[in-house]
């Protein structure tokens, strides 16, 4: 039921995800000599994802998403990595953050987006913010998280990093 839900997240690999899901859940359908049938609850039956789950075609989903991912910049073409900050003071992890956005923004070769709230942008107690970062090569990408060790140096922010993010949301 609603299968196209899944692909409003603002992580890149949602529609990698719900193709594995529901491969997965197709191959499952049917018990040995006895068919099975998958009922898919779609608004956008249209959408590649769908066609290519249809046709059981795993080469051509692939090739459709790294197309899309390298035409926008995304990995596998490039490198990522996920600075997260968060405090019990609602402006310091957003303060915390765009200072490094501006210092990364005078090194070349990297792409920083400006600070966001995480999606959860409140936990318990602590306001949480988060910046991504690209580059075409590794070497660029620990190149500019070593600004990130000046943020650290503040008790009332903590911030962690993750190179090759699994998880956008």
């Amino acid at each position: 039921l609603g299968a196209d839900d899944a692909l409003y997240s603002p992580d890149f690999r949602a529609p990698e995800r719900l193709f594995a899901q529901l491969m997965q859940v197709a191959g499952r359908a049917g018990r040995a000599a006895l068919p099975g049938e998958v009922l898919i609850q779609t608004d956008i039956p249209d959408h590649p994802v769908f066609h290519a789950v249809l046709a059981h075609d795993y080469h051509a989903f692939a090739t459709r998403e790294l197309t899309e991912r390298t035409e926008a910049g995304m990995p596998p073409s490039k490198h990522l990595a996920m600075v997260r900050a968060e405090s019990r003071d609602k402006n310091a992890a957003q303060h915390a953050l765009t200072r490094l956005h501006k210092h990364l923004a005078k090194m070349e070769n990297i792409e920083s987006f400006p600070p966001a709230p995480c999606p959860l942008a409140r936990r318990a107690t602590l306001y949480r913010w988060q910046l991504l970062l690209l580059a075409d090569e590794r070497a660029q990408l620990h190149a500019a998280l070593n600004a990130v060790q000046v943020l650290s140096v503040s008790e009332d922010v903590k911030v962690s990093v993750d190179v090759d993010a699994f998880d956008l949301n």
